[in-house]
């Protein structure tokens, strides 16, 4: 495992120095920052390491709950999630499915006062 503060090109140097093969020192700083990075998600279409992720579980479903509300247009909704780093693809993908839970409201189906 890196060292906090050590860089990879650091460790890789000395692997090398101390006469490890290149492609096994290679092999071996990608698993040591991986192991510093943590466990990684695929959410949305981006890879994220799993605190990331999280926080962008949670902006999509604060948008989500806005566009079915429709306090936000499909056009902002899908500026937010390019801005997230959402791929465009992913990201209307996202807004046709709310776009087909949108509940609405019947004037058929209201109870009339009497």
């Amino acid at each position: 495992m890196l060292p906090p503060g050590a860089s990879e090109a650091a460790l890789l140097a000395e692997l090398i120095a101390v006469g490890l093969d290149p492609q096994l020192a290679g092999i071996a700083v990608s698993i040591a920052q991986l192991k510093r990075t943590g466990p990684t998600v695929f959410l949305y279409g981006v890879t994220l390491p799993r605190a990331q992720a999280a926080i962008l579980r949670e902006q999509v479903a604060a948008l989500e709950a806005q566009v079915k509300k429709e306090l936000v247009t499909d056009a902002a909704a899908k500026k937010a999630l390019l801005g997230y780093g959402i791929p465009a693809a992913d990201a209307e993908a996202l807004l046709s499915l709310w776009a087909a839970e949108k509940v609405k409201q019947s004037a058929y189906a209201e109870r009339l006062p009497r």
